[in-house]
């Protein structure tokens, strides 16, 4: 058997594998769930190439041929035009990897992504299924391939792309967290700043004289009162700034159950509101008066 045959059979069975647990595991986050989307249309350009040979048959072949091969090209035309639409309105409602600011409503651009998500697993299923006896006759003749050259090459060109993908995934996962740290904001000191003008030492009678300043600059001395990681201060009530409303607070946190990461303003799901009552605590803790 041909290596690039092995390889062809990896590559799907990773693909589908891959397709189908972002489709229903809902708990991998959006971070997992963007990097892999990217890695799945990766996969599929890749599956498009190795079969490029196949595809020009079949369009040459059209006239007169029977109805599976018809509807076998009509699949592949539907999955080539559907998978990079689910992979470009993925990309415009992403969250973690890209901010892409669009004219286009996110509502509709994440209804369109997820509903042609279901078409394209459909058409998957169904490509399988024309499949049927050209994967049958491959996986019968793999156990007589596994000690071949053929093999060893398909494995060693399949687990070198795997292990690259993987680095390159942990390695975008490192950057990230340490992006994260860098901008998100400290937690605000809530205790209240005064203002303290400077005494002299005491006298010789054992107790303090008045501030030893003039008046004018005792009056324009504020204390600063630092937070307790020392790198943010609070000056005095006049100069603090505002805190934030409520709402205002939770429209900037994000809902982490599933990859659609909604608003913790209007949380869509059980998770989301579970999340946005913790967070009304915390803004409460951190805020009240």
């Amino acid at each position: 058997m041909k290596s690039n045959v092995i390889l062809k059979i990896f590559i799907d069975i990773t693909m589908i594998v891959l397709y189908t647990l972002l489709m229903f595991a809902k708990n991998l986050g959006g971070f997992f769930h963007e990097i892999v989307g990217l890695g799945i249309g990766i996969l599929f350009v890749i599956h498009i190439l190795l079969n490029n040979s196949m595809i020009k048959g079949l369009f040459k072949s059209i006239k007169g041929s029977k109805i599976g091969k018809k509807f076998l090209l009509l699949s592949d035309i539907a999955l080539t035009l559907c998978m990079p639409t689910v992979i470009i309105t993925g990309i415009l409602i992403a969250k973690e990897l890209f901010v892409i600011q669009s004219d286009f409503s996110w509502t509709i651009l994440f209804n369109i992504h997820n509903a042609l998500s279901y078409v394209c697993l459909g058409i998957m299923a169904l490509h399988i299924l024309l499949h049927a006896k050209y994967l049958l006759g491959v996986f019968k003749k793999l156990p007589s391939s596994l000690s071949g050259k053929e093999m060893m090459s398909a494995v060693t060109r399949f687990f070198a792309g795997a292990g690259a993908a993987v680095f390159l995934y942990f390695s975008l996962a490192i950057c990230k967290n340490i992006s994260d740290k860098q901008t998100f904001p400290k937690k605000p000191d809530t205790g209240k700043a005064t203002s303290i003008a400077p005494t002299a030492p005491p006298n010789n009678s054992g107790g303090h004289t008045e501030s030893y300043l003039p008046k004018n600059e005792e009056d324009s001395i504020t204390s600063v009162i630092e937070s307790s990681d020392s790198e943010y201060a609070i000056t005095s009530d006049d100069t603090a700034s505002p805190s934030p409303t409520l709402e205002e607070y939770l429209s900037g946190l994000r809902c982490t159950g599933c990859g659609k990461r909604c608003s913790l303003l209007n949380p869509r799901c059980g998770k989301g509101k579970t999340q946005a009552s913790r967070a009304e605590v915390e803004y409460a803790r951190l805020y009240a008066d």
